[in-house]
């Protein structure tokens, strides 16, 4: 039998399973996947119904159960990462994998998404809880997107799968420049052992950070006396690794052309000192995927006269 949510914008929070501190439990909590649509699972499909004009999101709610799993991939490097090919969205993940030599170490997602990345480990009362934090950025413009965030989770086995959630939140139409808003995703166990029982949880802690959206990005290079050598334009998901200027360049004049919340445009400007050991990077945030900003850092290469 179908029912109606209403999820508030302003509380979110998600209960896992279990979480071991030795290898892979059944169950357990391992991440969490970001997407724009609701995820179709067989025996769990889900439908948005309305969206208010505050900004709350009303879901009908089918039958719970399903679940989808992920491929364990290798990368170029041969490093270990996790994938569902047939999704578009963004992981956040700390998953436990057992080496050949029984010893555990765990998988991080590669992706320029999660921003501030923290982990952290905490004993109470004989109990330990592991904290995994992480800020995603959101447009403050564009096409009204809501993020689903799907639980992500592991069996005994190392397989890791998730489950579609109704929990969403609507950051395109939200959130202003520089606001910010964060949700838990959290669970515990209880294992027994020889001594008793051991205690276990986990905790991912994410936020969403508001950004406008840049269109593109101008880099002039200026004299000493202000006098412009040389400028180059790039939209800004084209914004190039390594930018290298001229040894006459005293400093970098960059713009970045954005457009607000309200979908008024402006021109951002900031300068690059050649003499600023740590004016060596610019960063943009680029829309690879919607309703997400991905970092984009240009490193800066100051030519020596006489280089």
């Amino acid at each position: 039998m179908k029912r109606l949510l209403l999820i508030s914008l302003l509380s979110l929070a998600l209960c896992g399973c279990q979480l071991a501190s030795e290898g892979p439990q059944e169950g357990q909590l391992v991440g969490v996947f970001f997407t724009t649509d609701v995820v179709s699972i067989p025996g769990q499909e889900l439908e948005v119904d309305n969206i208010s004009s505050d900004g709350s999101i009303y879901l009908t709610e089918g039958q719970p159960g399903g679940r989808l799993y992920a491929q364990e991939c290798t990368d170029e490097e041969g490093e270990i990462y996790y994938d569902f090919p047939d999704l578009d969205g963004v992981a956040f993940y700390q998953i436990p994998i057992v080496e050949e030599d029984g010893q555990v170490r765990f998988i991080q997602e590669k992706n320029q998404a999660v921003q501030e990345r923290q982990l952290s480990t905490s004993i109470e009362d004989g109990g330990e809880t592991s904290t995994v934090k992480g800020i995603l950025y959101a447009p403050t413009w564009g096409e009204q997107k809501c993020l689903f965030a799907n639980p992500m989770y592991q069996t005994k086995e190392g397989k890791v799968y998730l489950e579609a959630t109704p929990d969403a939140f609507d950051c395109a139409s939200m959130l202003e420049e520089g606001a910010y808003v964060s949700y838990t995703l959290s669970s515990t166990t209880t294992v027994e052992i020889s001594e008793g029982a051991d205690t276990s949880g986990f905790v991912f802690e994410y936020g969403y950070h508001g950004k406008n959206l840049v269109e593109k990005v101008v880099f002039t290079q200026m004299t000493a006396d202000h006098c412009p050598i040389d400028t180059q334009e790039y939209p800004a998901e084209q914004t190039p690794e390594c930018l290298t200027v001229e040894p006459e360049t005293a400093y970098l004049l960059v713009e970045s052309h954005c457009i607000n919340g309200h979908g008024t445009s402006y021109v951002d400007r900031i300068l690059l000192d050649r003499n600023d050991e740590e004016d060596q990077t610019f960063t943009t945030y680029v829309q690879e995927f919607p309703g997400i900003l991905s970092r984009r850092t240009t490193t800066i290469l100051w030519e020596e006269v006489g280089g």
